[in-house]
């Protein structure tokens, strides 16, 4: 299960939970739940109201998909790249890490094709 899907399931049950809730029950970092929501917002799966919290505007994974080898793998660089994204804002990463972090980063998010 991706995080998006891991975001959207908790939001099924929850629409009206803030991001510190959703932090402590999935178990992520305040960047992680922005980024997934965001995603989920951009690809026409949620929409956000500041009052009536998350409202569901289409299930999250169609059944139809035409290539679902293609979606897997997209799904994977995503996951590798916010992987990259999350060492890059560790304190710890030194600077030669953070360089080679970049090199990559780069690398994966050409191989990522735009929604």
């Amino acid at each position: 299960m991706t995080h998006c899907e891991k975001l959207y399931n908790y939001f099924l049950e929850h629409p009206k939970a803030t991001a510190d809730e959703v932090m402590s029950a999935l178990d992520w970092e305040r960047r992680q739940v922005s980024r997934y929501k965001h995603r989920l917002k951009r690809g026409g799966f949620i929409d956000v109201d500041p009052r009536d919290g998350v409202q569901m505007l289409r299930p999250y994974r169609e059944e139809d998909d035409n290539n679902p080898i293609h979606e897997y793998k997209q799904d994977a660089y995503r996951q590798a790249a916010d992987a990259c994204l999350d060492r890059i804002h560790d304190p710890e990463t030194t600077i030669a890490q953070l360089i080679e972090l970049i090199r990559e980063l780069r690398m994966i998010l050409k191989a990522i094709i735009p929604a």
